[in-house]
């Protein structure tokens, strides 16, 4: 029971976050790199925690439908990385929540990898010139 409730949190997760991340950043221009992790883990986590589910599985779960898109798209190695990034960052999660025991402590580990990541990636793909 554990385990669906957990797929059913990351496939959530993943409807929600599909949806805000259009809404944010084609119509409001937010900053993806910073804003998308945030909203991202907190629906991860928030769904995880709420219908009592894993965080880990959540997190994998989630990555497994963003990597099917990446694939879909012809982007392998996003995919790849999709699948492996959310499920760190659910492993982060949740070893914050057994070691701090709190919500925000478990969204703060996921978010503060994620968003590292992300700008890792920026970094590492922008153009000399930037």
């Amino acid at each position: 029971m554990l385990e669906l409730k957990a797929f059913l949190a990351g496939v959530l997760a993943s409807v929600l976050a599909w949806c805000s991340n259009r809404l944010f950043f084609s119509k409001w221009k937010f900053n993806v790199s910073l804003w998308g992790p945030l909203g991202e883990e907190l629906l991860k986590t928030g769904l995880a925690v709420t219908l009592g589910g894993s965080l880990a599985l959540t997190h994998f779960t989630f990555g497994l439908v963003e990597g099917c898109w990446e694939w879909k798209r012809g982007r392998k190695g996003a995919a790849w990385g999709a699948i492996a990034g959310h499920t760190f960052f659910g492993l982060c999660s949740s070893l914050a929540w057994q070691v701090a025991g709190s919500f925000l402590g478990a969204w703060m580990a996921g978010a503060a990898m994620h968003v590292g990541w992300n700008f890792f990636l920026y970094f590492l793909h922008r153009s000399p010139n930037t």
